[in-house]
């Protein structure tokens, strides 16, 4: 055998050997500084941790974040509710307004105003009442056109 050819392959291996070493060293000391850490950490009662701590609060602070996500995602879930649930109120609103013009219209299709006389004007909705102009006829409480006005003044408040 060639003595050049194994002292090349037995240094080839203490080589390979020191590098396992040293990743063996560097892992050993980072179980140490996390071993520190666990025993240095207080609690409330001075226990002695062991070496899983670390891993169980990181999995508590995943679980946590997990958690806040979720409830923010349900928080965010429960306003859209509410904007729902306001949206439909104020659509069924507008529909039962929508049906009170809508009657409104048809009550005043049936009635109209006409000039009877020269320069007497009538209302002919139901009430029968005079005056010069169809805009100084004073209408029953009852009269469509009445009722109507009631209407044109309650949506404007209301708006």
């Amino acid at each position: 055998m060639n003595w050049i050819s194994v002292k090349d392959r037995l240094q080839s291996r203490i080589a390979e050997l020191e590098t396992v070493c040293e990743d063996l060293n560097s892992r050993l000391e980072d179980y140490r500084q996390d071993y520190a850490k666990v025993v240095n950490d207080k609690c409330p009662t001075d226990e002695i941790h062991c070496g899983c701590v670390p891993i169980l609060r990181r999995e508590n602070r995943l679980l946590s974040k997990e958690l806040a996500d979720a409830k923010e995602e349900l928080r965010i879930r429960r306003n859209e509710e509410d904007t729902y649930r306001e949206m439909t109120a104020g659509v069924t609103q507008l529909k039962q307004e929508r049906d009170e013009w809508k009657q409104d219209a048809e009550r005043l299709a049936k009635s109209f105003v006409i000039e009877a006389y020269p320069h007497e004007w009538v209302c002919r909705s139901g009430c029968h009442h005079m005056g010069k102009t169809p805009d100084t006829i004073e209408h029953a409480p009852n009269c469509p056109i009445t009722l109507h006005r009631e209407l044109v003044e309650k949506y404007k408040e209301s708006k």
